[in-house]
């Protein structure tokens, strides 16, 4: 069975969504980020020396790592369940565009935010930046189900995921309606309230 190591709410639910998504068995070991310890003591630098989340450790102890790889992983795996265009679609590379654009510009433009150790001026910057990308992106998803193609892909997760983190920063949710409702929609997945659930939330 893999192994699933996150940290409750960070980017590594996107691979606990999508691990429910595709109904795979696996357990799920909590990281303390702040730590880098897991739940009986042990170093998380054991499992993965780069110590950071999401690490899939497979079937064979074989492990995985970057979000963007682990994820496309766990889809292909199950190809019957649609979650990405097939290999060689224009489809599939705006799906994987998505996800890049979600991971580089969202997610690395949130983190200098979160950081305590931030200088003020250039948190200020950060967030300027990072408003500018937010209020761009509501009118993208405005009147749409998904980010891309026809169905749910790991890009539609991870937006999720990085949308939940807004508040933690103070940005004012209100003011991207679209992008609120596009998440209130993907949180009434069975796998999002799973993966949610098991999470503590």
């Amino acid at each position: 069975m893999m192994t699933l190591y996150g940290h409750c709410g960070a980017c590594s639910q996107t691979i606990h969504i999508l691990l429910h998504e595709v109904e795979e068995a696996f357990a799920f070991e909590r990281v303390d980020l702040r730590t880098r310890l897991l739940a009986d003591g042990s170093l998380f630098g054991a499992v993965s020396e780069r110590g950071q989340v999401p690490a899939l450790v497979l079937d064979d102890g074989t492990l995985l790592t970057e979000l963007a790889a682990i994820a496309q992983f766990v889809v292909d795996r199950h190809p019957e369940r649609g979650l990405l265009p097939p290999p060689g679609s224009l489809a599939r590379y705006q799906a994987l565009s998505w996800l890049s654009y979600i991971g580089t510009e969202l997610h690395k433009g949130i983190s200098p935010i979160m950081r305590p150790d931030t200088p003020d001026a250039y948190r200020a910057v950060a967030r300027t930046a990072l408003e500018a990308k937010l209020a761009w992106l509501d009118q993208q998803v405005r009147g749409r189900t998904f980010l891309a193609a026809d169905c749910f892909t790991p890009a539609d997760a991870y937006l999720f995921v990085i949308l939940g983190w807004l508040p933690l920063i103070g940005i004012d949710t209100a003011t991207y309606p679209h992008l609120m409702a596009f998440r209130a929609s993907i949180a009434t997945r069975p796998s999002v309230r799973a993966a949610l659930a098991a999470e503590g939330f």
